[in-house]
């Protein structure tokens, strides 16, 4: 029998929604079918099922015998598989320190080339080869998690655009608060739908359950204007996706926008004072600009 060798697993959850899993194994054939089980079991911790779930079982064994072919048959070394789960996607990161492949431009961040064969591109919604150095070689994955808009949820029939010219609603009063509350996800949705078609550039506010998970998540702080009945007729957000994530003291500055008010409700200031509200409550988490 040959020698020894071990495998370390570590799961660390550190934020609502937010898991990382370590995965460490040598650099031999015997780790190939511990890499397909982790992998597959993070894909299902994702939500991913059928075909989805068997190509990210396959993209990562093929990301790991690629490495294999790297080495120059010594002692093993280790890959160190970092994964990070978040509301929106599946992160792999596949760091070795083997031999830097010669398919692939090391002298930048590039999309994968022929490093990652046909199956990695074609799985795989996002695959980048980054050198680190006296650090070794990285490549990285990603996987967007399975999620259906407001229209597979709702259809396309009760998703009619709203009307420019739409009278005006009877004079009402209206709450401005945060967004939290049942049903408030599913209505912004329809909202930011009837306002802009498919043509408004953030896919994510087409998909109530990925709203909700920003918001929970603290990438995004919605809020919305609404009716004494309950009706959503506005929105209004403070995202810092790019910055951090609110009330963790990772970022400073936010980015206002994803606004809407339906044109039954426009004239009221509805978006003056969501605009107010909103900079209230990103002062009060601490952001300074």
């Amino acid at each position: 029998m040959g020698a020894p060798f071990l495998f370390r697993v570590k799961r660390d959850r550190i934020a609502v929604m937010f898991i990382n899993f370590t995965l460490e194994v040598p650099v031999r054939p015997e780790s190939v079918p511990v890499v397909q089980a982790h992998a597959r079991t993070l894909a299902q911790q994702a939500g991913f099922s059928g075909k989805r779930l068997d190509g990210i079982e396959l993209v990562c064994e093929e990301a790991f015998v690629l490495i294999l072919d790297r080495a120059e048959g010594g002692p093993a070394s280790r890959v160190r598989i970092e994964s990070t789960l978040t509301p929106l996607s599946l992160e792999i990161r596949f760091d070795d320190r083997e031999i830097p492949p010669l398919d692939t431009d090391t002298a930048s961040s590039e999309e994968l080339g022929g490093l990652g064969q046909r199956l990695i591109r074609a799985m795989a919604d996002r695959a980048v080869w980054q050198p680190l150095g006296r650090g070794g070689n990285r490549l990285q994955l990603s996987f967007d998690r399975p999620v259906a808009d407001i229209v597979e949820t709702e259809g396309a029939a009760a998703l009619q655009q709203f009307d420019e010219q739409a009278p005006l609603a009877p004079e009402q009063d209206y709450v401005i608060r945060r967004a939290g509350e049942p049903g408030d996800w599913p209505r912004i949705a329809r909202a930011m739908y009837r306002t802009y078609g498919f043509s408004y550039p953030v896919d994510d506010f087409y998909v109530p359950e990925r709203i909700r998970e920003l918001n929970e998540a603290g990438y995004v702080m919605s809020v919305v204007a609404v009716t004494l009945a309950g009706e959503v007729v506005g929105h209004y957000a403070l995202d810092v996706k790019s910055f951090g994530r609110l009330g963790t003291g990772e970022c400073a500055t936010g980015e206002l926008g994803k606004a809407v008010v339906d044109p039954a409700h426009r004239g009221r200031s509805l978006m003056e004072r969501m605009r107010g509200f909103t900079e209230q409550q990103a002062a009060e988490s601490g952001l300074l600009a």
